[in-house]
């Protein structure tokens, strides 16, 4: 999920022109799959940009352990998709995405079996809506050398504009509130889009108003993209990565997520989902997985591999999905930049006796 997302961050979908709205559904949109064939039950998570595709699937099979695996893809102007897991070069799915609907071959391993797979919102899921912006300014308008800052922003919202369910709204306000500090409720995305943009060129001028002078200016890049890591069973999970420079040696990137109970529009936090008292326990699987992950040998002390800490305590960074729940640090948190993001994915089955029981997580075990 972390690289596709920042793989996305290369793909210039438009021109640097302004541009806010809701595409069409042909050049930007999600869509939640569901499918099966005569052993698996398959449901999917994409987003198409363009002829870009990216996302994730996961599938179930009796008695087995359900897996979730991130895709990236393509699609060409006459709907043939090329869906790969992502780093690996050999595709997953390969048929025609069509609308509302995806029919051809879905390939587990050696085998491959024919599915359809179609657009579905089930009691517990969310239809979702993406709406983008892209511009490009200079810090004194029409100055060829004087410096520029460009902004892109990808925001995933319910479109509840019509309906105005109150889970919904709180829905919306959490996304919103990644966004932008406001207390106001947005009437459209594109309101949100807006002040997001004229606040980030207003900070960009008022910071390098005296650049003639210092000769220290920099041009500014500020992009937000999202993705939906799971909209089932009563649980959305919506992943953020946030990537700002404003000069230096480099930029940084910044992930983040909201797990959000549909039904009544609210947040849901590590302690509604883990037991208390479970943070030792925790940390002594985050470590694990972590020494596993890196192959790291126990006789080896972490902060002799890179690491500031000896034991990964569980942070408040956390997704989910229906193979179980990760965790994420971010560049400084346990580790140098040069490190990058760490994800430490843990499946419900290491996760055993840890987790509340009767809430939506839980129930997704079942």
């Amino acid at each position: 999920m972390i690289l596709r997302l920042l793989q996305s961050f290369l793909i210039v979908l438009l021109s640097t022109s302004f541009l806010v709205a809701q595409l069409d559904s042909n050049n930007m949109s999600y869509k939640r799959l569901e499918g099966e064939t005569d052993s698996a039950n398959l449901q999917a998570n994409i987003i198409q940009q363009a002829e870009q595709i990216s996302g994730n699937y996961e599938f179930s099979i009796a008695n087995k352990e359900t897996t979730t695996i991130d895709v990236a893809g393509h699609i060409d102007e006459d709907n043939n998709a090329v869906i790969n897991q992502l780093g690996n070069n050999e595709h997953v799915l390969k048929g025609i995405f069509l609308d509302d609907r995806f029919t051809g071959i879905w390939k587990a391993g050696e085998t491959e079996k024919n599915i359809e797979l179609f657009e579905s919102y089930p009691d517990g899921s969310i239809p979702l809506y993406i709406y983008y912006l892209h511009s490009e300014e200079n810090l004194i308008e029409d100055d060829t050398k004087s410096p520029s800052a460009e902004i892109e922003l990808t925001v995933i919202y319910p479109d509840n504009f019509l309906y105005k369910d109150s889970s919904l709204i709180k829905i919306n306000n959490i996304i919103t509130s990644h966004f932008i500090e406001t207390e106001e409720e947005f009437t459209h995305p594109d309101s949100l889009l807006i002040n997001v943009e004229e606040d980030f060129y207003m900070l960009y001028r008022e910071q390098n108003k005296d650049w003639h002078y210092s000769g220290n200016s920099f041009g500014w890049i500020k992009e937000t993209g999202m993705s939906v890591t799971y909209n089932s069973n009563q649980i959305l999970c919506l992943e953020y990565l946030d990537y700002v420079y404003t000069g230096g040696a480099h930029g940084m990137s910044k992930l983040q997520y909201d797990i959000i109970d549909i039904e009544t529009g609210n947040k849901i936090s590590f302690r509604n989902i883990f037991n208390k008292g479970s943070e030792e326990r925790l940390t002594e699987i985050l470590t694990q997985q972590l020494r596993k992950n890196k192959q790291i040998p126990d006789e080896l002390p972490l902060t002799e591999s890179g690491y500031f800490v000896e034991e990964i305590k569980p942070g408040k960074i956390i997704y989910v999905n229906g193979s179980g729940i990760g965790f994420v640090y971010n560049s400084y948190e346990i580790a140098p930049y040069s490190t990058g993001i760490t994800n430490i994915f843990l499946n419900y089955k290491q996760l055993d006796g840890l987790l509340k029981p009767n809430t939506p997580v839980s129930n997704l075990i079942r």
